[in-house]
């Protein structure tokens, strides 16, 4: 089972955002919608999850995601953080092997 605590949206258009938002939220339910967060390229920024937050570079972005717990190290490259993910399958398996190893430790 997968717990979605939260999901963002970075780098949505203005445009494509108020398509998009009606849309998702119209098929998620009022708890579903308070755990989504979308930045993108304007410079307005709101601080309620539910709202949506937006930056118009990768540092507004990083300090903005940073409100949320996110820090740098936790993010891709392309936005400005710290990890380089190249295959998502592969970084899904390597976390799957950390797990059991964590699990067979304790």
């Amino acid at each position: 089972p997968v717990r979605i605590c939260a999901i963002h949206v970075v780098h949505i258009p203005r445009y494509l955002r108020m398509i998009v938002k009606p849309i998702v939220f119209f098929f998620v339910n009022k708890r579903m919608r308070t755990r989504i967060c979308f930045h993108d390229d304007d410079s307005h920024t709101t601080s309620s999850p539910a709202s949506i937050a937006t930056e118009g570079n990768n540092n507004m972005l990083l300090e903005s995601l940073t409100e949320y717990g996110l820090t740098a190290h936790m993010l891709p490259t392309n936005i400005g953080g710290g990890t380089v993910v190249l295959d998502h399958v592969a970084w899904l398996e390597e976390q799957r092997i950390q797990e059991q190893q964590q699990q067979h430790e304790d």
